[in-house]
């Protein structure tokens, strides 16, 4: 077995008790190609493979964000599958992190980070649904497209701090494109996402 120490960053915050911050979560790409990770200082990062090496490649963190831990990550199966088999990294671009303020964010990653032939989150996603309210994207999906950086596409606030979350394929025939969220009740919370 072969194992590789991981530096997940490289300044210290300032409500971090050690330098690097803790990885609470890690979710592979469906490609395979990036690894993301939830860290103790609020943020999630995204890492590529270059020479048996993780080479850093974007830090996710909104600028109002307080510096409460990243407790899960994941690459949500939501998007198109590929045309082909040579656009493996098709459905990397979409990345959903909950910190443990109990807030859930979808992040498009942008063509820079998850390549050239990933499929453009901003125009899969319409919005998330939960009754009795839900929260629309953007409507200006022109603007949305030319996406090249990590952004945030939007927020859905949770009711406890998370210990996990999962979701579901667009194709499943029961809760399709649904994001399960599991805390410190004894409920799992479940949030269905449009798409366009």
């Amino acid at each position: 077995m072969c194992t590789k120490k991981i530096t997940t960053a490289t300044s210290a915050r300032k409500n971090q008790l050690c330098n690097p911050p803790m990885v609470h979560s890690l979710a592979w790409s469906p490609s395979g190609n990036l690894l993301a990770a939830g860290l103790g200082d609020g943020t999630a990062s995204v890492y590529s493979i270059e020479n048996r090496s993780f080479i850093e490649l974007a830090r996710l963190q909104e600028e109002n964000d307080h510096d409460s831990p990243v407790a899960s990550v994941f690459f949500p199966a939501f998007l198109p599958l590929p045309l082909s088999q040579h656009d493996v990294n098709a459905q990397d671009r979409l990345l959903a992190s909950i910190r443990n303020d109990a807030v859930i964010k979808m992040w498009d990653l942008g063509c820079t980070v998850a390549g050239e032939a990933a499929v453009n989150a901003s125009l899969s996603l319409s919005h998330y649904q939960q009754q009795p309210q839900s929260v629309e994207i953007e409507d200006d999906i022109d603007a949305l497209s030319l996406v090249d950086k990590p952004k945030m596409l939007f927020a859905i606030p949770h009711h406890s701090k998370p210990n996990w979350m999962l979701c579901t394929a667009r194709e499943d025939p029961i809760a399709p494109s649904s994001i399960f969220v599991s805390d410190i009740t004894a409920d799992i919370s479940a949030y269905s996402i449009r798409l366009r």
